[in-house]
């Protein structure tokens, strides 16, 4: 009996120390009103930035007609990423997230809005566009960490891994939509998929 009863209390012991994981489906952490609005906006602001990076490759072209331009083009907006590193990172976590990100996005949307205002003018030098890509750069460089640490703060309880799932598929999806939208857009006016990245 005593054996028994031994038996019995460590099983009972073993079942209440017992933790259930809780597994939640993607759409289930969709449904979080957080989490739903900060994939759609995330989804609109990468689709725009492959937008506006395919265009600016093809306008610049365009213009010059040199390939070299376009590795310009892409140095333009890496530097400000690399020399900026070390402040974005301490911003981000200094300051709210949301404020740092809101107003670099708004440092992105005056960009798209002075390569709007400059498509259509007919431009024949890049130098204006150089210029404003090395601003959206900068703004690039504080947005990033910033999205990228406001995921696990509003993800639900047991739901960051699903989470970080939807925000990778967000990514891919923007890199074949968004050049794909430019190429049509662009075919139309330039300034028209500068708008569209805005």
């Amino acid at each position: 009996m005593g054996a028994v009863n031994s038996s019995d209390n460590s099983n009972a012991q073993g079942n209440s120390g017992s933790v259930e994981i809780v597994k939640l489906t993607a759409r289930q952490v969709f449904q979080a009103p957080a989490v739903k609005s900060f994939i759609i906006a995330n989804s609109a602001v990468y689709i725009g930035l492959m937008l506006q990076a395919a265009t600016l490759g093809k306008h610049i072209y365009d213009i010059t007609g040199r390939e070299i331009d376009i590795g310009w083009l892409g140095l333009a907006e890496f530097l400000p990423v690399a020399l900026l590193v070390f402040v974005t990172g301490t911003v981000a976590d200094r300051y709210n997230r949301r404020r740092v990100a809101v107003t670099a996005m708004f440092g992105e949307f005056l960009c798209a809005v002075a390569l709007v205002f400059y498509a259509r003018s007919n431009p024949t030098s890049v130098a204006p566009i150089f210029l404003i890509a090395i601003a959206y750069g900068a703004s690039r460089a504080f947005v990033s960490p910033a999205m990228r640490s406001i995921g696990p703060m509003i993800a639900p309880e047991h739901g960051l891994p699903q989470m970080v799932a939807m925000y990778s598929a967000v990514w891919t999806g923007a890199m074949i939509v968004g050049p794909a939208m430019s190429g049509f857009l662009y075919a139309a006016a330039p300034w028209i998929a500068y708008a569209t990245s805005a």
